[in-house]
């Protein structure tokens, strides 16, 4: 046998070597711990991806302005939807180049969303300390108002994305006194305002809590306000060249209260403004349905909401339990955390009377999931184990049951896909159906109703046999699972 050459032992040393700082690296990260809320998140989104839903949903106003982008660059808004640009732009951008699908309008959100789960871990590393963050983030991922959207366009996520940025670069620009931090605090708070004006909740209880931390160490954020003073000058300049009037998107927005819509009691005076109005505050449909005083109304719903409640209610919990466990920094951090959260939803319902869905209210849940993860953290490092994982699995458990009942479409475009293959050529489809369905490339092409086709696409709110209960010429043929139960979903008739 040949021996091989001297120099093959130096190439194999030297994949030795390539290799031992990959696996060095790996291991430090499963030593690190962040691998359990990307864990988690990956299992939330196998659970139940919900994603687009449509039918009505916000999210088939942001595609549509989406659309517009990628037919003619960036359009004028016409609703306070369309002129969400950071909201908007990623959705277009990755559409005009990927194609539209279901897919892909995932991508931009499902960005966001986990930009969100890391801010969250970052900014509970840099105020409780690496197990706290962890936490933190793991918690965030599994509350079923913010579990939902991970698919789904929307303002909500990259709102709160956004402003848990805000706090990350002012937390380091008061730390480092850095004017650089501050600006950059600014320009992502200002784009945070152009996300959503409600963030003007979040920016005044920002305010209140420098105020109260450490006022003198606070004045570099001035810097914060020009950058934000800035990203606004901006944005009034581009409408004013557009249209003359610099604040007509805000315009747009203030309107949108008049809009019609079942959340608000018909009762209500929408041609007046909704802020500080109190019609407003007490005629927003509650989620619960939980009405014993106007002004406690939302707090009481939004603790009996399976899908926001669950957080608050541990958070509440550990406190009782653990606030004494917590070093005395970290226990003043807490209650300026819970004030600013606390503030910001009051600004909210009360000031800028907004529907009190829990979806908006995105930064209450992180403000919980944060405390929770530092109660937490500290319950375990002081001995009070058991209790903490009993807590946080009985938490973790009926969170992802909620999340994994919670509406989705994706059965229901498989089976539109079925009846529209085995009937090409006999089917249209009506309005609401078509908005459901704007995803699905067979559903498209479609003609729509009154075509002349003998089997029509709808849906409905209940049962399929509620669309056709009037007139004796039709028929169901077929019925999605939900419809058929009287959930809602897709039915296909013939007239």
């Amino acid at each position: 046998m040949v021996p091989l050459p001297a120099e093959t032992g130096v190439c194999g040393d030297a994949a030795e070597r390539t290799r031992a700082p990959i696996t060095q690296a790996l291991a430090e990260a499963l030593r690190s711990g962040w691998w359990l809320p990307l864990l988690i998140a990956a299992a939330v989104i196998a659970i139940n991806p919900v994603g687009y839903l449509g039918g009505g949903a916000d999210d088939y106003q942001y595609l549509q302005a989406a659309r517009c982008w990628v037919a003619h660059g960036p359009c004028l808004p016409v609703s306070p939807w369309s002129g969400r640009w950071p909201v908007i732009a990623p959705v277009a951008i990755v559409l005009g180049t990927l194609g539209e699908s279901r897919a892909t309008a995932a991508i931009a959100p499902l960005l966001w969303w986990i930009g969100a789960i890391a801010a969250l871990g970052i900014l509970g590393e840099r105020l409780f300390g690496r197990r706290a963050g962890i936490l933190a983030a793991s918690l965030l991922t599994l509350v079923p108002t913010f579990s939902n959207v991970a698919l789904s366009i929307g303002a909500d996520v990259p709102e709160l994305t956004l402003q848990l940025a805000v706090v990350i670069a002012g937390l380091a620009a008061v730390s480092r006194q850095s004017r650089g931090w501050a600006f950059a605090a600014g320009l992502l708070a200002g784009t945070a305002f152009e996300t959503r004006e409600t963030s003007a909740a979040f920016l005044a209880a920002s305010a209140l809590i420098c105020l109260l931390a450490d006022r003198r160490r606070a004045l570099v954020l001035v810097w914060a306000l020009a950058a934000f003073a800035a990203i606004i000058a901006a944005d009034l300049a581009v409408y004013a060249a557009a249209t003359g009037n610099p604040f007509y998107f805000h315009e747009v927005s203030l309107h949108h209260a008049r809009l019609p819509t079942s959340e608000l009691d018909p009762n209500v005076d929408r041609s007046r403004s909704p802020i500080l109005n109190p019609a407003f505050i007490a005629g927003w449909k509650q989620e619960m349905g939980i009405r014993l005083f106007w002004p406690l109304d939302p707090w009481l719903n939004f603790l009996a909401s399976p899908r926001i409640g669950p957080i608050l209610i541990a958070a509440i919990a550990a406190a009782l339990l653990w606030r004494n466990e917590l070093p005395t920094e970290q226990r003043r951090r807490c209650f300026l955390l819970a004030l600013g959260a606390i503030t910001s939803a009051a600004v909210l319902f009360y000031a800028l009377a907004v529907d009190p869905q829990p979806r908006i209210f995105l930064g209450l849940a992180a403000a919980a999931a944060l405390l929770l993860g530092a109660l937490v953290s500290a319950a375990w490092a002081t001995g009070s184990r058991v209790t903490a994982i009993l807590l946080v699995c009985a938490l973790a458990s009926f969170e992802l049951l909620t999340h994994a009942t919670a509406p989705a479409r994706l059965e229901g475009e498989r089976i539109a896909r079925g009846w529209i293959a085995a009937n090409a050529s006999k089917i249209e489809i009506d309005g609401a159906a078509a908005d459901v369905l704007t995803l699905v490339k067979e559903a498209r092409a479609l003609p729509q109703r009154n075509s002349g086709k003998p089997l029509l696409l709808s849906v409905t709110d209940s049962n399929c046999a509620a669309l056709v209960s009037t007139s004796r010429q039709a028929r169901v043929v077929a019925a999605e699972p939900n419809a058929a139960q009287g959930r809602g979903g897709l039915c296909l008739l013939r007239y």
